[in-house]
């Protein structure tokens, strides 16, 4: 039995029964609500969710007056107020589980005519992806190095907000997240960073101690680096800051390219490819939230703060699922197959593991009120807080 010596934690613990106990009242409380008859029907069409109203909450209302109530939550310009608050709760529960991968990426859906283009930077939770931040770029194209930076430096201080401390975050992301002045300010920010090169950009080279002043394409860096027998060559961002370029071998037999060209200012460069393999953790993420999940893509909410409002309802319930696969140890219970591919994997994802022993323990709002403190209490037991010691 773990007895807590320090007084620290119980007022930690405290600190977030009080917030808990803050959700019973106002937006924060109807949002629950909207999370528990998620749960239920598993979809975030509000139709869907009105009709699970009742068993929820144990009201009696009409139809429309539920659709209403839903409605309002979004009709409100303060998306980013709830978008902290659920930031605060996720980073809380899984703060003992993680590891120090920060990934980012785009998912697009249609809405009518309209499409909702949802920028994420999330971090892994055993072996998943915990999204964390997001924001609806409201266009098709891929996201500017500014909006990346905006939304990356919301995640930094709200982290810094909640007392948690911060490790060092290895970023890993896809083609579409380059750009000098990007990389630049990830070194400045503290973070390291795998990310893909496309193959017909252009950098100078540091070479022998010197900075070569032509700019080389990376397709002839990579001939050049199979025939020296080099496995990672310096290029030069900006003039001033020095890059590994590292060639690894691409594992899609499909893919026309056979290589795949990898940046990143880590020293070890042995792990480099390991590292990028774990970006395809935000795809499984977008596939739970989407078709395998709550049908994301079904919402009819159109607008910036609507999604973001959304989104968090769904990251809330979707982390809930994972902490409760986490907790009913998932690795030893789940077992492997041999799928049609010929590849082993487990039966069930961590995401139906614990969703489906989940929705049972909440079956209405009181259980999930209490379900979440008293999560929240046992993470906050788990993480041993560097001021806080345990005997």
């Amino acid at each position: 039995m773990v007895t807590i010596k320090t007084s620290p934690l119980l007022a930690k613990i405290a600190q977030v029964s009080t917030i808990i106990e803050h959700l019973k009242d106002g937006k924060i409380y109807t949002i629950l609500v909207l999370a528990c008859c998620i749960l239920r029907c598993r979809s975030c069409c509000l139709n869907h969710c009105k009709v699970e109203h009742e068993c929820v909450t144990g009201e009696k209302a009409k139809s429309s007056t539920v659709y209403g109530r839903f409605k309002r939550i979004f009709q409100t310009g303060k998306g980013a107020k709830v978008h902290k608050t659920v930031f605060v709760l996720i980073l809380h529960l899984v703060y003992p589980f993680i590891s120090p991968y920060l990934i980012v990426d785009r998912t697009e859906f249609t809405i009518g005519d309209r499409w909702v283009n949802l920028l994420v930077f999330g971090v892994v939770c055993k072996g998943v992806l915990i999204p964390l931040v997001w924001q609806d770029l409201g266009k098709r194209k891929s996201s500017s190095q500014k909006e990346r930076l905006i939304l990356l430096d919301k995640l930094l201080a709200w982290w810094k907000a909640s007392g948690l401390p911060r490790p060092t975050l290895s970023l890993l992301g896809d083609r579409e997240f380059i750009g000098q002045t990007w990389l630049m300010a990830l070194q400045r920010r503290g973070l390291t960073f795998v990310i893909r090169l496309k193959t017909n950009l252009r950098f100078k080279v540091w070479y022998k101690g010197d900075l070569k002043d032509k700019t080389i394409r990376l397709k002839v860096l990579e001939k050049y680096m199979h025939k020296k027998g080099l496995n990672h060559m310096e290029i030069v961002i900006l003039d001033e800051l020095i890059l590994n370029f590292v060639v690894v071998p691409n594992d899609d037999a499909n893919a026309k390219e056979p290589f795949i060209y990898l940046i990143t200012n880590l020293d070890d460069l042995s792990s480099v490819a390991t590292l990028y393999r774990k970006r395809w953790q935000i795809e499984c993420c977008f596939k739970h939230l989407k078709s395998n999940g709550f049908d994301l893509e079904k919402t009819a909410l159109e607008g910036a703060h609507k999604q973001e409002i959304l989104f968090s309802i769904l990251a809330l319930t979707y982390v809930l699922a994972i902490m409760e696969g986490i907790l009913n140890d998932y690795d030893n219970t789940v077992k492997q197959r041999t799928f049609s591919n010929g590849k082993i994997y487990k039966e069930k994802s961590l995401f139906v593991f614990g969703l489906e022993i989940l929705k049972p323990k909440v079956d209405n709002i009181k259980l999930l009120l209490r379900h979440l403190k008293q999560l929240l209490i046992f993470c906050l037991r788990q993480f041993k807080y560097p001021h806080f010691y345990y005997t």
